[in-house]
């Protein structure tokens, strides 16, 4: 009760004074010392950047999931209903149920192809391999509720369309992350239950909070390790365990499917401990082939700060490998590599990338 918390992520221009999840991200920057976080090339990105990417990246992807095989909503529709749908959803409503002075404010092919968009909406994949403190998964997830809550005068059951059970759907199917920073991980945690909660009205509603240890994850995104693709069963078993130990919430059953999960890890990584994206996310990679967005804003760390980790580099990146090349560039690299076919990258890039020799 002492504190004023929002959750409104979604506007660039909102500039409230109060703890929201974004404000845990200034926050978690300001906690790690200046030094270290050169080390870590860990840098924040305001709101209005996030805002935009995400926007960006959801275009792309309904332009894609929409259009790939038969056109059917145009690219400009779908950027007037990513920009200004939330705002329209309102009077259609109000149209719908038989106000007849309102005007389709949505291009008719929201209205026609509603179910279909929304499925593309519940299925979208994305990944942030540098999370940081959360912003992009957030922000993913703000736009992800904002685009289903237009379409949703579309709809007769409406009892299930609202932003709690959006929100929980995204966290759950949709959204992943990794971080070499396990501070970072924790901050990125708790905005995602924080955005999860805090602005649901009916308490009854709120179930207790997932546990989110195999979606947002301590890692280091750009080593793997050596696997057996192949151990299927095993595969099949993980993806099996990871809903059950997203929703338990019993102290004694979650340690229990947590210890198997992490047993499943190890025989599927031959024991070693290096984090490794087709097997701690396999049910994307197994679904879709990898994600459908790669979102971030990678590590900005120079390559002679990164000298004791050039042989892993080399050896990891192959031909792709250059020495001259700063941390972010593999980033790119690791990007594109978890993508799935006609998936779409969004990443930050310093103008020197354009212009430095590694960058060609």
């Amino acid at each position: 009760d002492r504190y004023n918390f929002t959750v409104n992520e979604a506007e660039p221009l909102e500039k409230e004074v109060a703890i929201d999840p974004e404000m845990l991200g200034k926050v978690f920057e300001n906690l790690i010392e200046e030094n270290r976080r050169k080390g870590l090339g860990a840098y924040y990105t305001p709101r209005e950047i996030v805002h935009y990417m995400c926007q960006e990246s959801l275009i792309n992807y309904l332009d894609t999931a929409l259009n790939k095989e038969k056109a059917l909503v145009p690219r400009k529709d779908i950027e007037t209903f990513i920009h200004t749908g939330d705002q329209a959803a309102h009077y259609e409503a109000a149209r719908i149920s038989g106000t007849k002075s309102y005007k389709p404010e949505l291009p008719k092919p929201f209205e026609t192809h509603a179910r279909l968009i929304d499925d593309k909406l519940q299925d979208i994949t994305v990944c942030d391999p540098a999370v940081g403190s959360g912003a992009f998964p957030v922000g993913m997830m703000t736009e992800i509720v904002r685009t289903r809550s237009a379409i949703t005068p579309y709809f007769n059951d409406v009892h299930e369309r609202t932003p709690y059970h959006f929100k929980r759907h995204a966290i759950q199917n949709c959204l992943y992350g990794v971080d070499i920073d396990p501070g970072a991980v924790e901050i990125a945690k708790l905005r995602l239950w924080l955005s999860l909660v805090v602005d649901e009205e009916d308490v009854k509603q709120v179930r207790p909070l997932p546990n989110l240890d195999y979606k947002i994850m301590s890692g280091n995104s750009l080593f793997g390790v050596e696997k057996d693709l192949f151990n299927v069963e095993a595969f099949k078993q993980l993806e099996l365990l990871k809903p059950r130990f997203f929703d338990e919430t019993d102290d004694v059953r979650k340690k229990i499917i947590k210890g198997q999960i992490d047993r499943l890890i190890v025989e599927l990584t031959n024991g070693e401990k290096q984090f490794d994206f087709e097997i701690m996310f396999s049910e994307v990679f197994h679904k879709t082939q990898g994600f459908d967005a790669v979102i971030a804003n990678p590590p900005y760390v120079r390559q002679e700060s990164i000298k004791e980790f050039k042989p892993q580099l080399k050896q990891a990146f192959g031909g792709f490998y250059c020495g001259t090349a700063d941390l972010y560039t593999y980033f790119y690299k690791r990007g594109l590599e978890i993508l799935k076919p006609a998936g779409h990258l969004c990443f930050i890039a310093p103008n020197k990338f354009m212009r430095a020799g590694y960058g060609e």
